[in-house]
This record gives C-alpha cells, sequence and structure tokens, in this order.
C-alpha cells in the first residue's frame, strides 16, 4: 500500500462513502494518512450501534472523531453529517456528543474550514430541534461562499444573522434570503408567523403542521408546494402577486378558503388541490367551489383535484367563462361513484349549454373517456 503513487492513495480515500472508513485507513496506513489533509469533502454518518455505543470506553466519542477528521482538512469544500436511524436507537446516551450544532462546539471547527466551504449538510437528532442554537448566524458570519446549506432537526435562532450573498440553496430552516433559488421548509414547534422574502426564490416547498400565519414574497417563483396539516386555520396568509408562477399545488383541509389567500394569478397553468384525509365539512367559508378556483387562477390549463378533496368540492354556481364552451374532466377511479356523478350531473344541469366531456384516469390504466 505504501508503495502507491500519491494520486492512487488519493483516489482510493476519495471513493470512500463514509469518513469513518477514512479515520480506519488513516491508522492503518501512515501513507494513506499523508494524502489525507488533502480531500475536499467529509461525509461522516453515526450508525445506530456507534450512538448505542456512545457511553463505552472502548468507543470514541461521535465529537472527538469528527474533529479529528475535520481539524486536519486543508481545503475543504463539502461536509455532510447524518444519523443512521435514530429512532431505532436504545434511550439517548450521552445524547450530547452527537449534537454537532451545538453553537459551543461549532465555533470550534467552523471558523477554520469556513472559507472554501461551498456545501453543508447537517441532520441532526429529533429532540435536539428543542434546544435552540445560533448556529445559523455562525454560518452566516464565516461561511461566506457557501452555496447549499441542508440542516435537518434543528431549531434555529436567526438573531444577528448576516447577509448570505452566494446562498442558493436552503432546505428546512425556517429563514429567508435574498438569493435563495430552492426552498424545502418544514415548519414545527408552533411558531405563530413566518415571513420568506426571497426576490430570486424559483422553487418553494412548505410544510406546516401548525397554525401559523404566512406571509410570502417569491415574485420570481415558478413551482410552489404548499402543504398545511394543522385542525385550525392559519389566521393570516399573505401572498405578494407572483409574476412567473406556473405550478401550484395546495394541500390543506380548508383549501376553499386557502384559494382566497392567493391574489389573481393568471400565469398558473397547472393546478393540483387536496384536502387532507378527514376535510371538514362544517366550515361554509372553506367549501371548495369550481367558481372559487376560476376567479383566482382563469387560465389554468391542467386541474387535478385529488380523491380527497372530492368530498369539499362543490360544483355549483360554475360562473360565467367567456368564450367557453368545452369542458373536459378526468375523475380518479378512487373516487366513489356516487360523489362523482352527483358532481357530473351538478355540472351539466348549471351549464347545460357547454360540452362536456367526462374521463376516468387511474395510476394502473389507460384513461377512458366519457361523452
Amino acid at each position: 500500500m505504501d508503495d502507491l503513487p500519491n494520486s492512487v492513495l488519493f483516489q482510493i480515500l476519495s471513493r470512500l462513502g463514509d469518513s469513518a472508513d477514512v479515520a480506519r485507513c488513516r491508522v492503518a496506513s501512515k501513507a494513506l494518512d499523508t494524502v489525507f489533509p488533502d480531500l475536499r469533502s467529509l461525509h461522516l454518518r453515526s450508525s445506530s450501534k456507534w450512538y448505542n455505543s456512545s457511553c463505552s470506553q472502548d468507543i470514541k466519542p461521535f465529537k472527538t472523531v469528527f474533529l479529528d477528521l475535520i481539524l486536519k482538512l486543508k481545503s475543504l469544500e463539502s461536509v455532510c453529517i447524518s444519523l443512521e436511524n435514530p429512532i431505532l436507537c436504545n434511550g439517548v446516551p450521552n445524547s450530547d456528543d452527537f449534537n454537532i450544532i451545538d453553537g459551543d462546539f461549532s465555533k470550534e471547527w467552523l471558523p477554520r474550514v469556513s472559507e472554501p466551504l461551498k456545501s453543508l449538510w447537517i441532520s441532526g437528532l429529533p429532540y435536539h430541534r428543542k434546544r435552540q442554537t445560533n448556529f445559523l448566524p455562525l454560518i452566516s458570519v464565516y461561511c461566506h461562499n457557501l452555496v447549499n446549506l441542508k440542516l435537518n432537526f434543528a431549531w434555529l435562532s436567526v438573531h444577528n444573522l448576516n447577509p448570505m450573498p452566494m446562498l442558493t440553496r436552503l432546505k428546512d430552516p425556517k429563514i429567508h434570503f435574498l438569493n435563495l433559488q430552492t426552498c424545502n421548509l418544514a415548519v414545527y414547534n408552533n411558531p405563530s408567523s413566518l415571513a420568506l422574502i426571497t426576490p430570486s426564490l424559483i422553487t418553494l416547498t412548505i410544510g406546516s403542521f401548525s397554525p401559523i400565519a404566512l406571509h410570502v414574497e417569491a415574485p420570481m417563483l415558478y413551482h410552489f408546494h404548499l402543504d398545511l396539516y394543522a385542525y385550525v386555520h392559519a389566521s393570516t396568509l399573505a401572498i405578494q402577486k407572483f409574476e412567473n408562477l406556473k405550478t401550484l399545488w395546495l394541500n390543506s383541509l380548508y383549501t376553499g378558503s386557502l384559494l382566497f389567500g392567493f391574489p389573481v394569478t393568471k400565469t398558473v397553468e397547472t393546478l393540483t388541490l387536496d384536502s387532507g384525509n378527514e376535510a371538514p365539512r362544517d366550515a361554509i367559508d372553506s367549501r371548495l367551489t369550481l367558481r372559487k378556483v376560476f376567479m383566482v387562477y382563469p387560465n389554468v390549463c391542467s386541474l387535478c383535484i385529488k380523491p380527497n378533496a372530492w368530498s369539499e368540492l362543490q360544483a355549483y354556481k360554475i360562473g360565467q367563462f367567456v368564450g367557453l364552451s368545452e369542458v373536459s374532466l378526468l375523475i380518479h377511479d378512487d373516487v366513489d361513484s356516487t360523489v362523482s356523478e352527483k358532481f357530473m350531473s351538478t355540472c351539466m344541469t348549471g351549464r347545460p349549454e357547454l360540452k362536456w366531456i367526462w374521463g376516468i384516469w387511474s395510476e394502473y390504466k389507460e384513461d377512458s373517456w366519457i361523452i
């Protein structure tokens, strides 16, 4: 092994998917240890076995191994730290040893590797998200060239946050940036409000498990997927006018009223509506109607109403649409036949002058059309 050229040794280490294996190779071979500092990426994965053995004197603590690796790398561009199946672990022995985004611990390594760092992905433990950390402000202070950032299971403070002009991709924290282009946001812990001001954003996914007041300013947004799982309707939904939005997915127990939280958007062409698993029946203002849909999105070409939304859909008062002469609708075969037949009857009775073309579709067979 020691007789191999450094270029070959470097390739061997570069192809190892887990940096824990890199640490073992450094111990086993002096030659591999020599080329190790030139690695550009670190991916340290903690297995359930490592986690459950964290109290053992024979197992090096996770943070010790991590620091021993990261502080010896000369020009690190990518860091990925993940925990494998933490829910399967027995208890929480030495759980602080796996709290890698703790503010005090982060100061030991982040300033040392921050300058060349372009990608950072850290997945913490689920119960650590209840511990607020200043990790994000630290990133904004030191990581000026960061492009990709993904943080899972983290309750992040945004106090004293600096601008991050290079960041174009962000996942999971509750925060906004001027140059952000892609954002997948999961909201927990009952925040009362969320403001997202992202003038360069193109793709946005928001999932909220609690009532929340949303304020979104994203004029360049092209794809928007909004899931609101709360059984209590959000008090406020403030959406700035979208000039480029083409694809929209709305999933809420109050889809009908959610529609009116959006400004009239003529650019939307593909719209998907869902109402969760147990759509409410007692809120009149939440009822979904085709009239509401086309009032807000008059130029929709493809409208998909998921099976759960059919029970909420009211087809009366379809409205007068200038120039409309033909309507083609595909109904999923999972929808109860009595529901779909009542819907079709209501549509044809309300607008008998239109030509109605009905279809049934399934993921497992070709569409069948009924005129």
